[in-house]
């Protein structure tokens, strides 16, 4: 990824404008230990002026833990040293990252670990189509429309009930899957953007800040590494995107969407990656970095 950044996205790697971390880095201060994370993170968010696009990589371990404020259950990234300094869980990335964020700059995240689905508890998921991202809503409509239109043309008479069982359950099973496409208003909006419910200030009010994320896999997922001839072991995530931007610049947010989840299902991969915005983005719009 660091080379991509500098050879396709006109990045430098000077300490002004990149840090890199990796596990063999020879410079302690380097090495992706709990604190040097948080103050990467910090040095990230800090010293921006308005108009300015940040880009932030991670390509590691993900994990899920106790939430310190809910209780609940989280995702977390997992540092070199969890065993004695802990997890970074999505509540302080959060508060760390997105709040600390100037209002007018953008930052970029690509979250290339397990569990990642909602990381950064961004405002809102786009979800273009079934949960599991495999059918479009029209397509479901359609395959549903079709097996009714069959089993009333057969008929549903004594002498055919038994041949139609197995029919009909897996027309059931496919209506209570359509259901899952078509949710409540407040739930997945026109755009396909699902509404999560993170508490983001102390009011509770909704902190809408430029932050988009793609993530390797929902929340209860994990994502794998894949290994690519010239890229050696790589994240499947962190090779997709960088497939598809080498190929073309001009990619949209739903384009680079469906090209990642694509390269996952063609791989045999079950992790779905998701995207996820601080404030709804337009989806046909062009992704840039």
């Amino acid at each position: 990824m660091k080379q991509f950044l500098i050879s396709h996205r006109g990045y430098t790697d000077t300490p002004q404008s990149m840090v890199f971390m990796s596990d063999d880095a020879v410079d302690s201060h380097h090495k992706p230990i709990l604190k040097n994370i948080v103050a990467a993170f910090q040095w990230l968010v800090t010293g921006n002026n308005e108009g300015d696009n940040l880009f932030l990589h991670y390509s590691g371990h993900g994990a899920q833990s106790k939430s310190k404020i809910s209780g609940a259950m989280v995702d977390c990234l997992v540092p070199l040293d969890y065993e004695s300094a802990g997890c970074i869980d999505a509540d302080f990335l959060h508060r760390c990252i997105v709040h600390a964020l100037p209002a007018g700059v953008k930052l970029t995240v690509v979250m290339d670990c397990c569990h990642s689905g909602t990381m950064l508890e961004l405002p809102y998921t786009y979800r273009p189509s079934a949960e599991d991202g495999t059918m479009m809503r029209k397509e479901q409509l359609q395959k549903v429309v079709d097996e009714v239109t069959s089993l009333f043309a057969r008929g549903l008479n004594f002498n055919s009930v038994l041949s139609s069982l197995g029919d009909v359950h897996g027309l059931l099973s496919d209506v209570a899957e359509l259901g899952g496409l078509f949710p409540h208003r407040s739930d997945v909006d026109v755009r396909g953007y699902k509404h999560e419910h993170f508490v983001e200030s102390v009011d509770g009010a909704v902190e809408e800040k430029s932050v988009v994320v793609i993530s390797g896999c929902r929340d209860d997922q994990t994502s794998a590494d894949t290994v690519v001839q010239g890229y050696g072991n790589t994240g499947a995530l962190s090779y997709a995107i960088m497939s598809k931007l080498k190929e073309s610049d001009d990619t949209t947010y739903d384009g680079l969407l469906k090209h990642v989840r694509d390269f996952m299902e063609q791989s045999k991969l079950t992790q779905i990656p998701q995207l996820s915005c601080g404030m709804e983005v337009e989806p046909t719009g062009s992704f840039e970095f």
